[in-house]
């Protein structure tokens, strides 16, 4: 592996941290159920989630770069791999999307959208995930984050992240698929 892809995995997942770390506090009880004009589902991850990579590449096409991972022992037998989302406002990718795959299934997936959007459901439902509604077991100033099951996936943790330059609009959207 590249020295600066080693760097870019290793901020990714720094990031992934720090994201976790700062949406470490109770959400309000108060949170806005807002109603969202209907959006394009650029990637649909329900429907790729825990899928190996021959059926996510049916999907996305093949992916820009693959990089095996071999420092991290509980990550393995496993590889990320970057795949090209037209028009994506890069913040935590390569090129749109990136999927960690172990053992041969997708695990978790980050993707920075080509919108930026006001709202963490509607950034959510750009990756194909309705939260229909549940309270986000955190809400902080950077991320809103769900666990739960959502069109029939059983999610560990759905992340909705402003990514953006001025942090104002959620852009990047995060899932891990439940063990």
């Amino acid at each position: 592996m590249s020295a600066s892809r080693q760097r870019l995995c290793i901020g990714v997942l720094l990031i992934t941290s720090l994201l976790a770390a700062l949406t470490c506090t109770s959400p309000s009880a108060n949170v806005a159920n807002r109603s969202v004009a209907p959006v394009v589902v650029v990637v649909n991850v329900p429907a790729i989630i825990g899928r190996t990579p021959k059926e996510v590449e049916a999907v996305t096409g093949k992916a820009k770069e693959r990089t095996k991972i071999t420092n991290e022992p509980d990550q393995m037998p496993g590889e990320f791999r970057d795949y090209e989302i037209k028009g994506a406002k890069l913040g935590l990718t390569l090129y749109g999307m990136m999927v960690r795959y172990y053992r041969k299934r997708a695990v978790h997936i980050t993707i920075d959208m080509p919108e930026h959007v006001d709202t963490a459901e509607a950034v959510l439902k750009m990756a194909g995930i309705d939260v229909q509604g549940a309270q986000p077991r955190v809400v902080a100033p950077l991320a809103t984050r769900w666990t739960g099951t959502f069109n029939g996936v059983d999610f560990k943790d759905v992340a909705a992240a402003k990514m953006g330059s001025d942090k104002s609009l959620f852009s990047t959207v995060q899932a891990t698929l439940a063990p």
